[in-house]
C-alpha cells in the first residue's frame, strides 16, 4: 500500500513552511500563557489540534472513496463543540493567549474539513455510505 500522499509531495515546502510558523506561533503563545490549566486543557488542545489536521492530512491521502469512513455529521459536529468549548475558554482563562490561539487553528482545520467532506459528497465525488456499500458487495440496511 502507497502511503505517501501525492497532494503534500507537491506542495511539500509551502506545508512545512505553514505548520512551521503554525508551530512557532503556538510556541511563543504557550510559553507566554504559563504552565497547565488545572482542568488540562492546553494538553487536550494540542491533541485535538494534532487530531485536526490529521483529518486533512487522511483526506489527502485516502481520496474521496476513503471518505465514505466518515461521517459528516461527526465533522461537523467536532468542529462546533470544539467552538463552543473554545468559546468557554477564552471566558473561563481570560487573557490566555495559547488556548485562543490554538482553538482558532483547530477551528480553521476542523471547518475546512467539514466543507470539503460536505461538498464532495454533495456534488458526488465521494460516494455516499449506501453507493459504496452496493460497489463492494456490502449488505445495506
Amino acid at each position: 500500500m502507497n502511503t505517501q500522499t501525492p497532494w503534500l509531495k507537491d506542495h511539500y515546502k509551502k506545508y512545512v513552511i505553514i505548520l512551521t510558523l503554525i508551530f512557532f506561533g503556538g510556541m511563543y503563545t504557550f510559553c507566554a500563557s504559563g504552565m497547565e490549566t488545572p482542568i488540562g486543557a492546553y494538553t487536550a488542545y494540542t491533541l485535538n489540534a494534532a487530531i485536526s489536521i490529521q483529518y486533512i492530512v487522511n483526506y489527502m491521502r485516502l481520496g474521496r472513496s476513503g471518505q465514505v469512513l466518515y461521517s459528516i455529521n461527526a465533522a461537523w459536529l467536532k468542529m462546533i463543540g470544539t467552538a463552543m468549548n473554545t468559546a468557554f475558554m477564552v471566558i473561563h482563562f481570560q487573557g490566555n493567549s495559547y488556548l485562543f490561539f490554538v482553538g482558532v487553528v483547530i477551528f480553521v482545520f476542523d471547518i475546512w474539513y467539514a466543507i470539503v467532506m460536505t461538498r464532495d459528497r454533495m456534488t458526488g465525488k465521494a460516494p455516499s455510505p449506501k453507493q459504496f456499500a452496493a460497489a463492494h458487495g456490502l449488505a445495506v440496511k
